[in-house]
């Protein structure tokens, strides 16, 4: 079995720029002047915006989620004592707000986060 590519070259046209074209530089201005940076028309918060932003929604998604997850494992581990008691006479499931009240009532607010 033979296979055959067949190679597809477009012309090549002369893109170069014409003399008309071309800047001149006086002698007292260099082409740095001329030509600004991709940075110098954005200002200094347009550039770290989507950094203070990314950290910020970090800080506040963490704020949150904390005490939700905390009061999750605490739920679990009723969980796993009313599974283990309910055989025994145990007791019932508590309800999440029970578990963060009694968490804020013992330990203080710092004991969501930690």
């Amino acid at each position: 079995m033979e296979c055959t590519f067949t190679h597809y070259a477009p012309e090549i046209s002369d893109h170069t720029p014409k003399r008309s074209q071309h800047r001149k530089l006086s002698p007292d201005r260099s082409m740095s002047s001329q030509t600004p940076s991709p940075t110098a028309s954005r200002s200094v918060w347009s550039m770290v915006q989507p950094f203070v932003l990314g950290g910020a929604s970090g800080m506040i998604a963490t704020a949150i989620v904390q005490p939700v997850d905390m009061v999750k494992v605490r739920i679990q581990l009723a969980g796993e004592g009313v599974a283990h008691g309910a055989a025994r006479g145990g007791a019932a499931a508590v309800s999440p707000m029970a578990i963060a009240a009694a968490l804020v009532r013992s330990h203080g607010v710092a004991s969501l986060y930690t």
